[in-house]
């Protein structure tokens, strides 16, 4: 996010320290994420056609792929994702925690085609689940580049590869959290 200095003047010390918060948060998960899909596409033990159908082999799946990979970087998506929804950065910390459970429960590699509308939709899931207020769909759908139908199908597909479980342990989220920590020192 780029603020100009009438803005940063205009804005109170919690607003300053959301950002610089946010900001973090979202530099250290991305590149965390980053460094996942260069791992998944380092490995190259299967061909690009193999990959693909080994990464698809469910149709909840499936519906995170994209045709071509996203012309923004992750790191630029959840900056712009940032500014036009402005989560909490506990939010973030528990979309990654989704994400590392989907992973699991489902032998989902995080690839350059898949990244983005994951993220996105644990996103969606994370706001609902930790905070108060949030937009409608409709305009989450907007923010992220895809239809609202899209969204609500990629929302669905989160909830169930959650087995609608998106309760987080606290001694989990802490434990993620310090985790964030140490890896942005």
């Amino acid at each position: 996010m780029s603020y100009n200095n009438n803005e940063i003047t205009n804005m109170d010390q919690t607003q300053i320290d959301y950002i610089q918060v946010s900001n973090n948060v979202i530099d250290i998960i991305s590149e965390i994420l980053d460094e996942i899909v260069k791992e998944s596409a380092s490995l190259d033990l299967l061909s690009e056609a193999e990959e693909e159908q080994q990464t698809t082999t469910s149709a909840l799946i499936q519906d995170f792929l994209s045709k071509k990979p996203p012309q923004i970087s992750i790191n630029k998506y959840l900056k712009r994702f940032m500014k036009y929804s402005k989560p909490e950065p506990s939010t973030l910390i528990i979309s990654l925690i989704y994400i590392d459970k989907i992973c699991e429960n489902s032998n989902l590699q995080l690839t350059m085609f898949n990244i983005h509308r994951l993220v996105f939709a644990c996103l969606i899931v994370a706001i609902k689940y930790n905070e108060d207020d949030y937009y409608s769909n409709e305009y989450y759908a907007k923010v992220g580049g895809i239809t609202l139908k899209e969204l609500n199908l990629l929302e669905y597909n989160i909830l169930i590869l959650l087995d609608f479980n998106v309760f987080i342990d606290d001694l989990v989220y802490e434990s993620y959290e310090n985790q964030i920590k140490d890896y942005g020192k």
